[in-house]
């Protein structure tokens, strides 16, 4: 899998592939134990009703799309790579991927096609985010936290 998101970038929906794929297994792995143990049809039913919402459960608490921004900015680092990393697939995830476009912004040696874009992409999202505020009701300690620590760096950027 790791050839394949090297060549082609990490998405949402391959992070989502994987977890279904690892309940899959644990489902294997339950079947397994049922047989060997001689369980029950109740003991299989309800260990993987367990599973499913220890998946669901940990799926909450993990930033899926600051992963995938974090993993693909990585995977662009690597010296051996020609391919240039999407920054406007970056800018779709949102609020989590800000601080990997910033690093991209300030790195124009490493990325000389992307900086650019990313930096733009970084004001408008910000601008947005500025002109978005619906209130206490949508407010989000993950898009507070991503706003607050890019913000200070691109209202510098944009001075200069």
């Amino acid at each position: 899998m790791w050839m394949y998101v090297d060549a082609c970038q990490l998405t949402l929906l391959r992070v989502y592939v994987l977890a279904f794929l690892l309940l899959v297994a644990v489902g294997f792995g339950l079947l397994f134990i049922k047989i060997q143990r001689d369980h029950g049809f109740a003991w299989l039913l309800n260990a993987n009703l367990l599973a499913v919402f220890w998946l669901f459960f940990t799926m909450q608490f993990v930033n899926d799309r600051g992963l995938v921004a974090w993993v693909n900015y990585r995977t662009a680092l690597n010296p051996e790579r020609t391919q240039v990393i999407d920054v406007d697939c970056l800018a779709g995830l949102g609020a989590p991927a800000w601080s990997t476009l910033e690093r991209i912004a300030e790195d124009s040696i490493q990325f000389p096609f992307s900086s650019k874009r990313a930096a733009e992409h970084l004001v408008g999202a910000l601008e947005k985010e500025v002109l978005a505020d619906a209130g206490w009701q949508s407010w989000q300690w993950r898009r507070w936290h991503a706003h607050r620590a890019v913000s200070e760096e691109v209202d510098v950027a944009v001075i200069e």
